[in-house]
């Protein structure tokens, strides 16, 4: 159980929590044409709530189950430097909190968006 940055090539990057070497608990991952998604995994796959952001400002919310998209929902635009501001203070909340807390709070967001 820890966090850490594992890089897949043309950019893309994966920035968050790991179990048992697979990613798992509340992470970032990073493509190299911009998109970012930002939600939790569980054994590699993207699992409960999340936001997608896109390079020209676009938030989107997602809920995926065990890799499977469940819901897309367009949340907000907005300007990119704003959009940068937002994924730094949320990278400071991941680092601060504990993850047991992190995962718990995943799955009451995924019961409440049902």
């Amino acid at each position: 159980c820890g966090k850490g940055t594992l890089f897949f090539g043309k950019g893309d990057r994966y920035t968050g929590e790991w179990l048992s070497d697979k990613m798992n608990g509340q992470g970032k991952m990073y493509t190299g044409n911009g998109i970012i998604f930002e939600g939790g995994f569980v054994s590699n796959l993207k699992h409960g709530v999340a936001k997608i952001w896109f390079p020209d400002g676009k938030v989107f919310r997602e809920v995926w189950h065990n890799g499977v998209l469940k819901e897309h929902h367009k949340e907000y635009t907005v300007p990119f430097d704003q959009m940068e501001n937002e994924l730094l203070e949320e990278d400071k909340t991941i680092e601060e909190e504990n993850p047991n807390e992190m995962f718990t709070k995943l799955i009451n967001q995924q019961k409440d968006s049902v």
